[in-house]
């Protein structure tokens, strides 16, 4: 594989590179992409396939194969206090990362996508039309140079190393933290629970059922240096508390683990710094403000970054820029559905309007009804900010 040239590489097999490598797989072009870890490997994350991840995986014809190794739930019930929520009918997945990421992987390899195990060790050139990429190959121990029209970087965000100082030295900041694990126990819980968390405001502790007496919990929210003191504490408070209320006790399958998130799409404009270097999933910035969703949003990113290469590789325009239209993109299809989470952080956390927002929203089946459709992607997003559409919500 010494100085192979390949149409696309993608660094980062997680959703949003796998997102990408099925995209362009059916297309017969020349893919690889890099990961660090052999498959199936393990990565602790909320797990929650929502409305955007549904719509993902049926288009892939991957649903069917996701319900079947996942735990279905029909609710979210949102708990604002402790005798105060209100319940969203939403069909939720729940899936380890571990299956979920394989069933991606064995569809892309199905489509003939080209994979190494091996670190990526950075850019060596970048031109108007190729870019020299290095990684240490594990299985031979050996450095190999790679060449690639276009780089998708998808690394994640618990590492800065895979961004390119090519495109900026100063990228965001990750913004939110999560500490979260598996638990083994029998607690009668069938449906996602999320809890508005005053110890840690603004943030929340979820519970997600994910079948056979275990559960995803964890907590988070907003990074600020005494939230992450008090993760641990927050949690362990919350088990102890409903191991209480049941009359029964559990245990950790493995130590519950910290992780960093950035949102908000916070590095989109440092793509524009290379004509054929993009960022996808959570490197970009794909989670949602203040819920923490990303799985979803980070394959749409993929998706996006994808179907931008594959124009540039079809296009018989030999100054296309890869970055530009994949910025363009990214504006027009999901820049928008991050706005309703944005404005829900400040109404509900940065505001002393916040009890009278939640006493709303539990007493109004209009609004609970309005904030299901927003998840499910039945509604845009944006008729939330449109002034006859808040009057209609909270008029009545």
């Amino acid at each position: 594989m010494n100085n192979k040239i390949y149409d696309t590489v993608i660094i980062g097999a997680g959703p949003a590179g796998l997102a990408a490598a099925i995209t362009m797989a059916k297309h017969n072009y020349s893919i690889l992409v890099i990961d660090k870890e052999q498959f199936p490997r393990d990565k602790i994350c909320g797990d929650g396939l929502t409305g955007d991840s549904l719509r993902v995986l049926k288009n892939f014809n991957l649903l069917n194969k996701v319900e079947k190794a996942g735990f279905i739930s029909e609710k979210i019930e949102l708990y604002t206090s402790k005798s105060s929520k209100f319940t969203l009918n939403n069909k939720v997945i729940t899936l380890r990362r571990l299956h979920f990421d394989k069933i991606l992987y064995d569809e892309a390899v199905r489509l003939g996508v080209k994979f190494i195990v091996g670190k990526y060790e950075g850019i060596t050139r970048s031109c108007k039309n190729y870019t020299d990429i290095e990684i240490h190959d594990t299985k031979s121990k050996t450095i190999k140079s790679i060449s690639a029209k276009y780089l998708i970087i998808s690394t994640g965000c618990q590492s800065d190393k895979g961004i390119p100082k090519i495109l900026h030295p100063k990228i965001s900041k990750p913004d939110l933290i999560a500490y979260r694990g598996y638990y083994k126990v029998n607690w009668p819980i069938e449906n996602l629970k999320v809890y508005f968390a005053e110890e840690i405001d603004p943030g929340y502790i979820w519970v997600f059922p994910m079948g056979n007496n275990t559960f995803n919990i964890g907590c988070g929210g907003k990074i600020n240096k005494e939230k992450t003191k008090k993760l641990k504490h927050c949690l362990k408070d919350f088990i102890n508390r409903t191991n209480a209320e049941y009359f029964i006790s559990g245990e950790w399958l493995d130590t519950p683990k910290a992780a960093f998130l950035r949102t908000d799409l916070c590095n989109l404009n440092i793509c524009r710094k290379s004509k054929n270097i993009i960022l996808a999933g959570e490197t970009l910035g794909s989670t949602y403000p203040f819920t923490g969703e990303g799985l979803g949003k980070a394959m749409d990113t993929g998706i996006i970054a994808g179907e931008t290469c594959l124009h540039g590789l079809l296009s018989s325009n030999t100054d296309y820029n890869l970055s530009a239209e994949y910025i363009r993109e990214i504006k027009k299809r999901i820049r928008k559905n991050y706005y309703p989470y944005r404005g829900a952080y400040l109404a509900l956390a940065k505001t002393p309007f916040k009890k009278y927002f939640f006493k709303k929203i539990c007493k109004s089946p209009r609004i609970v009804n309005f904030i299901s459709k927003i998840l499910d992607e039945k509604i845009s997003p944006m008729q939330i900010f449109h002034p006859k559409g808040i009057l209609d919500l909270f008029s009545k």
